[in-house]
């Protein structure tokens, strides 16, 4: 009977043994992979060639040229609004609006009609403000011109874009979510 405990002791710290060192093995074995990936960014800032006059007077021509710069690392489309801080301004002021280049939408904004690539900007919106020589100069106190822009990543980075995708891509940014 001895002999029977003792070996069936023998057997129990072999097995005890032999299902530690498995189990150890099993819990600290792995693998370990790296998923690398990168962020895309899509930043645009406006930027200005503008000669600011000393004073507004009636009848003035003066130099402002806002355009969108792509300041992130992947292609965009975008859009951008140009507004008065009163009414009396945009009443007396003309700007001369580039058409070929943006399209005006019933919405307010000018949409660039090409894709923009990183690092590059796009023509200017307008080139001049224009002041009619028939407004006074109460009519241009607190006068401001804010241009504000956004941009929309394009879907498809390596991809064809049709000529007419700028839209399409705003409208599927723009709609509302259900």
């Amino acid at each position: 009977m001895k002999k029977k405990i003792a070996l069936l002791t023998i057997l129990g710290i072999f097995a005890c043994l032999t299902s530690f060192g498995t189990s150890y093995a099993y819990l600290t074995a792995y693998n370990e992979s790296v998923n690398e990936f990168t962020v895309g960014a899509t930043l645009v800032e406006v930027q200005e060639e503008f000669a600011a006059p000393k004073e507004l007077k009636p009848g003035m021509t003066f130099k402002k040229k806002p355009s969108v710069y792509n300041s992130g690392n992947l292609p965009c489309y975008v859009r951008i609004r140009a507004d008065f801080s009163t009414s009396k301004a945009q009443e007396f002021c003309t700007l001369d609006m580039n058409t070929t280049d943006w399209e005006l939408s019933t919405d307010g904004y000018y949409y660039y009609k090409e894709l923009l690539e990183p690092e590059q900007s796009t023509p200017p919106l307008f080139t001049t403000v224009s002041i009619s020589s028939s407004c006074s100069a109460d009519d241009l106190i607190g006068f401001d011109i804010y241009v504000y822009s956004e941009a929309v990543q394009h879907p498809d980075h390596e991809g064809d874009h049709p000529a007419d995708e700028y839209m399409t891509v705003w409208d599927d940014y723009l709609k509302p979510l259900v």
